[in-house]
């Protein structure tokens, strides 16, 4: 296997790094391979994380080209066409003998429509494709692509020898050089390979960005989308490969043909003694100077670049060497043509009042006006100067700048170093009073513009922050130490000087446990004289405000706020809550008051996966997370206590006692407790309503008798095992109009055979646990979707469902699906293998880390189990059989299971946080690509992200929209890049 010729775009890089490498000319391993760390880090676009992803891949495909050298016989085409010059060959023979698709032996009818509909006339045209690059072929398949590929493989063994020897016939001797006379038209020479590299560097000489070019929009937005940067990407593409790109018709490729055309004939000449070899004559050192110059137009008018970024626009061959070029920027720098600062050459251009003074149309006394002006007099300053009056003053003024508008019409070329602030101050509202030490705009450059009446933005300053295409990185970072001016350093992260943001970070610092307010108060205070800060009324806690600031807390979002202003810090915006509400089926109550200690006793799993304490901390978490009105008409009442549309709490009570009697006070009040989620104190005040039916410490109620023949005809109508008493009380109302509905009670039911439990009944079964594993354990597969909006009310199934899952008698493979494991066993897996299978993970997995059963396939990680592979189950069922295994934390977000080694609370922000400090820094973009491919985890909405690290030690930087673990990591970054 020669692996030198695979595509870098086949070696599963991410998309980042797979751009930048092409870029940089790298298109397959081999040219990949001749590259260490350290040229690496001189492409443009590759940080530190996609440099690492580099170099294991390289090791990787070393390895195999070793291996490949020592154990495989070499196939002699592989090894023949990895030769650059004898691929070319191959196109060549294949141009000049005009062979057709037709002449492919063994191609199937399919295939060949496939290349006949696409236009491909002739087999040089796709001879080198492999089954990716056909596969880019309009109305191309999978299959067809690989027949395609298989048969023109065996085309080329075929006449393998012919093509060698056409090669030899055709070759020129190596010694003899090309002279200008020899060289073939320009367009003559773009169609044979040997001259190609020649055309690229002319072209990369006289580069241009796609989107400057007069090209239909239609035209630059899919070359765009294509991946297509500039000239230099699209120059060597032939009319085929144009046809390959998406949504580009005919007649936009014969205008970019077109264009093509006129563009390389208007280089013609350069393009020629480039391809004779004269590079001397081709970049003189008056030549390099003018291309260095002329790289300050457009928008990098005012821009600067770093010695690697000018190198990459120069696109200079190898015969010049870099020492050349540093020897012709040290000549520009010391002649005042550029200047250096922050690791960048900018273009200087002279001040204006510099200009000003060698203008000759302007006597000296108005240049004298126009300068004191400009630098903030007043035209009663100037006034009394000259002995003017003021409007006289005025006139002189208006008069030169008359003049000197209208030269600078008739010479746009003419820039001042005031214009590189022109479009920040044409588009943004800033401070002019704080322009000069913050953002380097002097007085006189502010007088400069209103000199020549150029109005001051009204934009937003931060909305500058994200204005790449108009404002130079270094600036944005002068307007973002200015928007931060008014920020400290805290506990690792810059904070607002705020009461709000610095409470937020005393929290998470001091109350991970409950404490009450009064505790916070004197936390916040003393954590603010720790840090130095000099004492403001307006950040500091002082008896004036101290009221105020339990309102603030108490709606915070992060923090649980309970009884007698307890509080303890929990991040709610870094959790998903979507497992916690599917739970809780808060959709499935209609009318009824409910207390949240009801769902902490029912789901005591689920509340410690949330790190949910009490019955009070759900209440302020819910009322916070749900919209009041939501769920039926949700309504937060006096903590815990929360009602779904209307509801009668006394009544419900008093239903209780009426279904359930003869029962005794503490069993009702233990079954309103597990139905409602009431408490003594509720209990009681409800229960008071009822005495009459109390005696003896039982309450008692006649029920109505229910005759044989109703009571055998209701029976006959209830052949299910499970019903709510509500739905046999509507059965029975149905079956007789004019039945006396309080008949459906205890005691007939009971009379029918009923087991009565609160408010639903069960038949054939002694218990609910014991109808329910049937339910579960009976079929071999079970889908309990319906199972569980059934059973809302019944708390005693989500438990009969952790219970068997746990023990393994039950495996989610997809969600809500489950499989015996009696299915398993049939299949020869035992409860041990599955033992064994989380083991190995365990013992592979390095404590602390987060995974996924994806990231760890991908990662290699995964235990290989024939038998449990053969199964064909989904990762969804690999990652419920670790599940059952304590040594892993577990937590549903992004719709996957994400598990962490070891006993910990797992939110989405503390997982985010991990992989941004194991990257160091990383793309906002390459981390969402990241979590899909690594980890299987869908973000939808990028701000989803941003949103869960705020006010957490990590910085975003929204112009370069990348994650740092820290500030000081940003900057450093910034300082390595030349930024």
């Amino acid at each position: 296997m020669d692996v030198s010729s695979i595509s870098i775009g086949e070696i599963g890089l991410s998309v980042r790094s797979y751009n930048a490498l092409r870029r940089a000319g790298i298109e397959t391993v081999g040219q990949l391979l001749e590259y260490n760390e350290e040229s690496l880090l001189q492409i443009r676009n590759l940080g530190r994380k996609s440099i690492d992803e580099i170099l294991l891949k390289m090791e990787e495909y070393t390895q195999l080209s070793n291996q490949a050298a020592q154990d495989e016989p070499k196939d002699e085409l592989e090894l023949w066409l990895s030769d650059e010059n004898n691929r070319n060959a191959v196109v060549e023979y294949l141009r000049e003998k005009n062979i057709r698709p037709e002449y492919l032996s063994g191609l199937s009818l399919e295939s060949y429509n496939k290349l006949l509909f696409a236009g491909i006339e002739y087999l040089h045209e796709i001879v080198l494709m492999n089954e990716e690059q056909l596969m880019m072929i309009p109305g191309m398949d999978p299959f067809s692509a690989s027949e395609i590929a298989k048969t023109l493989n065996s085309f080329i063994r075929i006449h393998l020898e012919d093509i060698k020897s056409h090669c030899h016939n055709n070759q020129e001797p190596e010694s003899e050089p090309i002279s200008e006379a020899d060289l073939p038209p320009v367009m003559d020479m773009i169609q044979r390979p040997e001259y190609h590299s020649f055309i690229l560097t002319a072209v990369k000489k006289n580069d241009h960005s796609l989107q400057s070019l007069d090209l239909p929009p239609r035209a630059k937005n899919q070359l765009l989308r294509a991946g297509f940067r500039t000239i230099s990407d699209i120059v060597l593409l032939s009319r085929e490969q144009f046809m390959a790109v998406k949504n580009l018709g005919a007649g936009t490729i014969d205008k970019i043909i077109d264009w093509k055309e006129g563009y390389l004939k208007g280089i013609e000449s350069e393009l020629r003694r480039t391809a004779a070899g004269d590079i001397s004559s081709v970049y003189s050192d008056d030549v390099l100077r003018t291309e260095i110059l002329s790289l300050y137009q457009g928008e990098k008018t005012f821009g600067g670049f770093s010695l690697k970024e000018m190198e990459e626009a120069l696109a200079l061959p190898q015969e010049i060497p870099e020492e050349r070029l540093k020897k012709i920027i040290g000549k520009l720098l010391a002649e005042k043509e550029l200047e250096y600062v922050d690791f960048r050459c900018y273009r200087l251009y002279p001040h204006f009042t510099v200009h000003l003074n060698g203008f000759r149309e302007i006597d000296d006394r108005s240049k004298d006006m126009v300068l004191m002006r400009i630098q903030g007099q007043t035209l009663e300053m100037i006034a009394q100067k000259y002995g003017l009056q003021r409007e006289r003053v005025r006139q002189i003024i208006a008069k030169a700048v008359v003049k000197l508008k209208n030269e600078l019409d008739r010479d746009k070329s003419i820039k001042f170093d005031e214009d590189y602030y022109r479009y920040f101050y044409q588009n943004y509202a800033f401070n002019k009073k704080d322009a000069s030490e913050w953002l380097g705009i002097s007085e006189a450059t502010i007088g400069y513009f209103e000199l020549f009446d150029i109005k001051q933005g009204n934009k937003a300053l931060e909305a500058a922050l994200e204005d790449t295409s108009g404002l130079e990185t270094s600036l944005r970072l002068k307007i973002k130490t200015y928007l931060n001016r008014n920020k400290i350093f805290m506990d690792g992260m810059w904070v607002e000087k705020k009461r709000s943001k610095m409470e937020d970070v005393v929290l998470k610092k001091f109350c991970r446990d409950e404490v009450t307010f009064e505790e916070f108060s004197r936390f916040y205070n003393r954590f603010l004289e720790d840090m130095e800060i000099p004492y403001d009324e307006d950040l500091y806690y002082t008896d004036a405000i101290i009221r105020s600031r339990t309102n603030r807390l108490a709606d915070s979002r992060n923090v649980l706020w309970k009884q007698n202003e307890r509080l303890r810090y929990y991040d709610i915006n870094g959790r998903d809550y979507t497992e916690l509400l599917d739970t809780l089926h808060l959709d499935s109550y209609k009318n009824i008051e409910l207390s949240t200690l009801k769902f902490i006793n029912d789901y005591p799993e689920m509340m410690k996966q949330y790190d949910i304490r009490d019955q009070y901390e759900l209440h302020n978490l819910l009322k916070k997370i749900t919209p009041e009105g939501s769920y039926h008409n949700l309504k937060f009442k006096r903590m815990p206590q929360i009602i779904f549309g209307q509801a009668d709490r006394d009544a419900a009570v008093f239903d209780l006692m009426a279904e359930n009697a003869p029962i005794s006070a503490k069993e009702l009040e233990e079954l309103a407790r597990s139905e409602y989620g009431y408490d003594y104190a509720v209990f009681t005040a409800a229960s008071q309503k009822f005495t009459e039916y109390y005696h003896n410490g039982m309450y008692s109620i006649d029920h109505k008798h229910m005759s044989k023949e109703r009571l055998a005809a209701l029976h006959k109508a209830l052949p299910d095992e499970f019903y709510y008493i509500e739905e046999i009380k509507k059965i029975y109302s149905k079956l007789f109009t004019d039945g006396d509905i309080t008949e459906v009670n205890p005691y007939n039911l009971k009379r029918m055979g009923f087991v009565v439990l609160s408010k639903y009944v069960l038949q054939h079964y002694e218990s609910l646990y014991q109808y329910f594993s049937h339910l579960l354990l009976e079929p071999d597969m079970v889908d309990v979707t319906g199972y569980r909006s059934r059973f809302t009310y019944v708390q005693m199934f989500s438990q009969c469902v952790i219970e068997n899952q746990r023990s393994l008698q039950i495996i989610e493979y997809e969600p809500n699906k489950f499989i015996n494991f009696r299915v398993l066993e049939r299949e020869g897996i035992t409860s041990e293998m599955i033992r064994d299978f989380c083991g190995e993970i365990n013992d592979s997995v390095e404590d602390g880390c987060y995974f996924t059963v994806q990231s760890l396939d991908s990662d290699g990680l995964l235990p290989q189990y024939d038998l449990l592979s053969e199964l064909g189950f989904s990762e969804w069922f690999y990652s419920n059989l670790l599940l059952s295994d304590s040594r892993f934390s577990h937590q549903k977000f992004f719709g996957n299971i994400v598990f962490f080694k070891g006993d910990s609370e797992i939110t989405i922000k503390s997982f985010i946080l991990d992989l941004i400090h194991h990257s160091g820094s990383v793309d906002i973009m390459d981390l969402i690509s990241d979590l899909k491919k690594r980890f299987g985890c869908v973000v939808n909405d990028k701000s989803d992200i941003i949103r869960r690290v705020q006010d957490t030690e990590v910085y975003y930087d929204d112009i370069l929209e990348r994650f740092y673990a820290s500030k000081d990591m940003y900057y450093d970054e910034l300082e390595r890049e030349g930024w």
